[in-house]
């Protein structure tokens, strides 16, 4: 099964947060395809570049050892995607939230999200297992 992650489930998942849900981090160790969204990536960036968010290595080299021991693949940003997000409604002023929903919604693909904000879109949020 393929999953898209939302930005704070990968960070809690490497850090091995305890907010993360102990069901969907077992999910996360399974036997699955995960995808983190570029515009993820780019979250993580602006807020390590506005210090709302430490990380303990070199970004570029944290985030590529990361993914490749995680084994998530990166879901780049398609035209489709972002003309999804035109027509979505504004029950999240997000940008980056925003972007994960309409990929969700192309890609067909659950979203883990600890957010019960997506719960509104037609996507299907993954949290509570």
């Amino acid at each position: 099964m393929k999953y898209l992650l939302d930005t704070h489930i990968f960070l809690w998942f490497i850090t091995d947060n305890k907010k993360l849900n102990q069901s969907v981090k077992y999910l996360l160790e399974g036997e699955h395809e995960l995808f983190l969204s570029a515009g993820s990536l780019w979250e993580i960036a602006i807020k390590q570049s506005l210090e709302q968010l430490i990380i303990s290595a070199p970004y570029e080299g944290f985030i590529n050892y990361h993914l490749k021991v995680n084994h998530i693949n990166i879901l780049d940003i398609k035209t489709t995607h972002l003309t999804q997000v035109i027509d979505l409604p504004f029950h999240h002023q997000n940008p980056f939230d925003r972007l994960l929903i309409a990929q969700s919604m192309v890609e067909e693909t659950p979203i883990i999200s600890s957010n019960d904000t997506f719960n509104l879109y037609p996507v299907k949020r993954i949290y509570d297992i």
